[in-house]
């Protein structure tokens, strides 16, 4: 379940302790002297018998929410008889529940439904807990705190089910239609965009996804098609787009239900398109950059061995949905590669051994197909 919320349980974390930093004791001057002065009467905030889970369009808004009001804090000051809140959802979608004990294994937090009778989550070994479902208006969820609390922080929410345009480092929840979804996004400089998607549950079928280019006024579809498996957490696939108007198309079955997000770092399009310009990679560095679908010219870098003593590599690698990149080594003044490396998986990086001797060599980089676009990287070590 931990992996499930993932994209939500970090930003809940990272406003609870903000809230905690932001709450220290009082210090009160009198004179020369100084002293540590308690609250004696408890803020209406605090120690709610009933909470209410609001509906928010992403998790930026939700994390606005909990930055202005939306983290509850419990104390010793705690007294409903049963010791348990009631948590309402106000609006269907995806319900979200995170609690903080400051990692003290006594602070027992249990989740219930609505019969106060089954369990649905609790505290992990860390002290914390965290739990998510979709769930429907007005259903009611109960959360059970300990007889003695020290301090423990409740985060709440729910996201709402389905979007239209997407933004970046924003995480949107969608459930499958059956059909196919299209949602809108812009790039404003030429990027390696990451997309992840999760597919929640477990139970359900696969999730298919593909981007799409706006050209002339028509969708133009550039890459593969990706599929995520049922519980496949965080599944990341990388393009390398130019600036312009694309969407995400997006199919699932009605059962399943997604987590979708995407980031976008700008990439220099200051590369060498010639050997006598190659770009050079110091040794201990790495040179990363991407290709787009429009760029086909190969590139060129290059590397100093200047020591017989040591064996040196390179680690080439890439991260691409389409195709895969093509490294040919050459030693400075030969015509003829000294090796050939294809890189097609994204998981493992391929390594070149280099041979034990002095001069310079020159590393050319070239799509394997012309649906080829993503990132590469080499590293000289």
């Amino acid at each position: 379940m931990r992996k499930i919320l993932k994209k939500t349980a970090t930003l809940m974390m990272t406003a609870v302790i903000g809230v905690s930093m932001s709450c220290p004791k009082m210090i009160v001057y009198a004179g020369q002297r100084m002293q540590m002065q308690e609250r004696y009467t408890t803020p209406k905030e605090w120690n709610y018998t009933e909470i209410t889970a609001y509906q928010f369009g992403s998790t930026d808004k939700f994390e606005d929410y909990l930055q202005t009001g939306g983290t509850h804090l419990y104390n010793d000051k705690f007294q409903e008889k049963d010791h348990m809140v009631k948590i309402t959802v106000a609006d269907s979608g995806y319900f979200t529940i995170a609690t903080q004990t400051d990692g003290n294994r006594s602070q027992k937090v249990n989740l219930y439904d609505s019969t106060k009778e089954k369990v649905l989550a609790q505290t992990t070994s860390d002290g914390d807990l965290e739990y998510g479902r979709l769930a429907k208006a007005g259903e009611v969820f109960y959360l059970q705190m300990p007889e003695k609390i020290d301090k423990i922080f409740v985060t709440t929410g729910v996201i709402k089910d389905g979007f239209g345009s997407m933004k970046a480092s924003d995480t949107y929840y969608e459930s499958g239609t059956g059909s196919t979804t299209y949602h809108p996004f812009s790039i404003k400089k030429r990027s390696a965009v990451e997309f992840n998607i999760s597919a929640i549950d477990r139970n359900s079928g696969i999730t298919y996804a593909h981007i799409e280019k706006k050209e002339n006024g028509q969708w133009k579809r550039i890459d593969d098609t990706v599929k995520i498996k049922p519980a496949s957490y965080d599944d990341d696939f990388v393009h390398g787009l130019t600036k312009g108007e694309y969407r995400m198309a997006i199919k699932a079955p009605t059962t399943q239900l997604n987590a979708v997000s995407y980031t976008s770092s700008s990439k220099s399009k200051k590369v060498a398109y010639k050997k006598s310009k190659a770009k050079k990679i110091k040794l201990d560095g790495q040179t990363s950059n991407i290709y787009t679908t429009g760029e086909k010219t190969s590139r060129w870098y290059k590397i100093s061995i200047t020591s017989t003593k040591k064996k040196r590599i390179l680690n080439l690698g890439k991260n691409t949905v389409s195709g895969g990149y093509k490294f040919t080594i050459y030693k400075n003044g030969k015509k003829k590669a000294i090796k050939t490396i294809k890189v097609t998986e994204n998981a493992n990086a391929k390594i070149a051994k280099m041979p034990k001797k002095k001069g310079t060599y020159y590393i050319r980089i070239s799509k394997l197909t012309k649906k080829t676009n993503g990132t590469y990287e080499i590293g000289y070590y």
